[in-house]
């Protein structure tokens, strides 16, 4: 919905980024997580001329423009390092090897599509990951290679949509604007805001404020004329840069960052658990599994894990400021306010030592950017751009974020119980070391639930749930 202006390019990005780690550490698996690309408005107010019969294919939906973002994500930025120069990924499509899941949204599902074109395209074999054209029938697309992409319904996706259908959160939010500090800054806009009402045609909310600048951002992009109080200035500042800054403190709030505690809320803490911590233990429980199965390849579900190589995850620009949060960043936009531009992408190394130690590194590539190792910023992570982070001590600076005992039970756990006291997360666990990685199974924590969807493989039908 939102970006603001690129991030320093030259002399913050970290230096080596595309070097291969030593020669005796193996990468063993590899997540990512990623915004959908260029898309039309969701919404508009209702003064806007450019209603949703203005965009080709209505509201919300993936242009080509997006399409050729991700394509371009996929074969120019991520098959360079993980096919070419690590030669991690196999150039072709490997049905055992990949797994690719995606909110239930158009433009989040066809920006995955766009993904695996960009990685198996060009190393595509007629016949085999695609059919040859026979005479008399209609020819397949040359080289496109069919890959599936899986989904949750988007309402209940605690693990990509920030946003899900959270009682928690909704109680959360609720208290953040009913919270001293929240008033004081909302009020003092109110005549910017009233301003804003009575040319949007509609009174504007917290809550509704992100559609007046996510339409207007977005008719900038394509050059479509702003009506003239957006184009005008209020107070001496232009109309937008102020809906701009508006939006960004209202972001800060909904996700957790730097905000006072409220009658024993601690906002920062709850918040940053219950929009990302479930995408963040996903990550985690995913790098353990690969882990144990390289330790022991006859685990119980190594049958998925053993040969599977890359887990992509294909969400929004909230999945990403979520994952930034837990991450403990500052800003929404790593070092930036605002949420992740079109195509953003975070990839997550699991590397391997001799030793058998395992460590981590986190890559974020912003869209047409320099791509940084964040790994030596996330908080309690004392790794550098040539060691990571522990795995170990990722996981233990993760626990505070852990939804307890799983994301869905966690959200449906009210705020306040009944005599106004806060129902308050569980703060600390027994984890054990087993070879070197956390175990947090032991508390039976981690519900790995098969299930069979409409395909016949049924490693396709496996999923963490937390």
């Amino acid at each position: 919905m939102r970006v603001n202006t690129v991030l320093p390019v030259a002399f913050f990005a970290l230096l080596g980024i595309l070097q291969v780690c030593q020669a005796t550490d193996r990468l063993v698996f590899l997540q990512a997580v990623w915004r959908h690309g260029d898309r039309s408005p969701i919404a508009t107010f209702p003064t806007d001329e450019h209603q949703e019969d203005a965009w080709p294919q209505g509201w919300g939906e993936l242009s080509p423009k997006g399409m050729q973002q991700h394509l371009f994500l996929a074969a120019n930025r991520l098959r360079p390092r993980y096919v070419d120069e690590i030669k991690f990924l196999n150039p072709q499509y490997r049905s055992h090897e990949v797994y690719f899941t995606s909110t239930d949204v158009n433009r989040t599902i066809l920006s995955a599509v766009a993904n695996t074109i960009g990685l198996y395209s060009s190393s595509s074999r007629v016949g085999i990951d695609y059919p040859a054209c026979e005479k008399g029938t209609p020819c397949w697309p040359a080289t496109f290679v069919p890959v599936p992409i899986h989904t949750e319904g988007y309402d209940l996706d605690f693990i990509l949509n920030p946003d899900a259908n959270c009682q928690r959160q909704t109680a959360l939010w609720e208290h953040v604007k009913c919270s001293p500090e929240f008033k004081k800054f909302w009020n003092s806009q109110n005549d910017f805001i009233k301003f804003l009402s009575d040319n949007a045609g509609i009174e504007i909310i917290p809550d509704n404020l992100w559609i007046v600048q996510d339409s207007l951002y977005i008719e900038q992009l394509y050059n479509i004329s702003l009506p003239k109080w957006a184009q005008s200035q209020y107070n001496g500042k232009p109309v937008y840069q102020m809906i701009e800054s508006l939006m960004n403190e209202v972001e800060r709030f909904m996700n957790g960052i730097d905000i006072k505690n409220h009658k024993g809320v601690d906002f920062n803490a709850e918040i940053a658990r219950i929009r990302g911590g479930g995408l963040l233990w996903a990550i985690i429980g995913n790098m353990q599994e690969k882990a144990r199965c390289i330790q022991d390849p006859s685990g119980p579900k190594c049958g998925f894990y053993s040969n599977l190589k890359f887990f992509a995850y294909s969400a929004h620009d909230t999945t990403l400021a979520a994952l930034f949060r837990v991450l403990g960043f500052s800003k929404t936009n790593y070092r930036e306010d605002g949420y992740p531009h079109y195509s953003s992408a975070v990839t997550i190394e699991l590397w391997a030592t001799p030793a058998g130690a395992y460590y981590t590194k986190f890559i974020y590539w912003p869209l047409g950017e320099q791509e940084y190792d964040v790994t030596p910023e996330i908080t309690g992570c004392p790794g550098t751009n040539n060691t990571g982070c522990p795995i170990e001590t990722l996981f233990q600076r993760s626990l505070p974020f852990r939804p307890f005992p799983d994301v869905a039970t966690w959200c449906a756990t009210p705020l306040f119980k009944r005599n106004c006291k806060l129902n308050l997360q569980k703060t600390s666990w027994n984890s054990s070391d087993t070879n070197g990685f956390m175990d947090f199974e032991a508390e039976d924590d981690a519900k790995f639930v098969a299930r069979r969807r409409s395909d016949a493989n049924p490693r396709n039908s496996w999923r963490y749930e937390f």
